[in-house]
């Protein structure tokens, strides 16, 4: 008989216990929102993506109604600027900077998202072209051999004859001037 009256205590007391324990735990933390990318007007650039503590950094763009990653950089060399398109290299295996321009295959978290330069082919406040790959991270072409390359000195693209080979993406080119006003900020 005791032995049935301590085991419907224990029983009592475990139940009493699962209905009163919730009171006292912790609160459940509040999902974290996404952070996202807002140009100067407030329209949203898209979502932020941290690869790792140190730059480069990504922002998933749609861009035609098609999803791409682009890289963030700073404005200046102090930091003080805000943030804006970082602008990477273009390839083309002419002499003189024309023809498909080719982008350097780079990580790109996801299989399904391709990769583009958002570069500012008419230099600052001119126009921007969004060179957007033509396969995934999984699939750039191997080996291609370029003959010039289009580098970013800080206010235009200047066109280098240099000889380089390097796993780079095709790209199609679409013009974004005006979709975006920089700088952005990280919200």
């Amino acid at each position: 008989m005791l032995k049935r009256a301590s085991l419907r205590l224990v029983v009592m007391f475990a139940m009493l216990m699962s209905t009163v324990a919730p009171l006292f735990a912790a609160p459940r933390p509040a999902p974290i929102a996404p952070l996202t990318v807002v140009d100067a007007t407030g329209r949203t650039v898209g979502r932020y993506v941290m690869i790792s503590s140190q730059p480069p950094n990504l922002v998933y763009v749609t861009i035609n109604n098609q999803l791409v990653v682009s890289v963030l950089g700073h404005r200046d060399n102090l930091f003080a600027d805000g943030l804006d398109f970082s602008q990477q290299p273009l390839y083309y295996q002419t002499p003189n900077c024309t023809g498909t321009a080719y982008i350097d295959a780079v990580f790109v978290p996801s299989r399904a998202v391709r990769y583009a330069v958002l570069a500012k082919v008419g230099g600052l406040g001119g126009q921007v072209i969004a060179y957007v790959s033509l396969g995934t991270e999984w699939q750039p072409e191997q080996n291609v051999s370029f003959s010039s390359s289009r580098k970013w000195n800080g206010t235009n693209y200047q066109c280098f004859t240099e000889a380089a080979v390097l796993t780079a993406f095709p790209t199609s080119e679409i013009d974004v001037t005006g979709m975006f006003t920089e700088p952005f900020v990280i919200q």
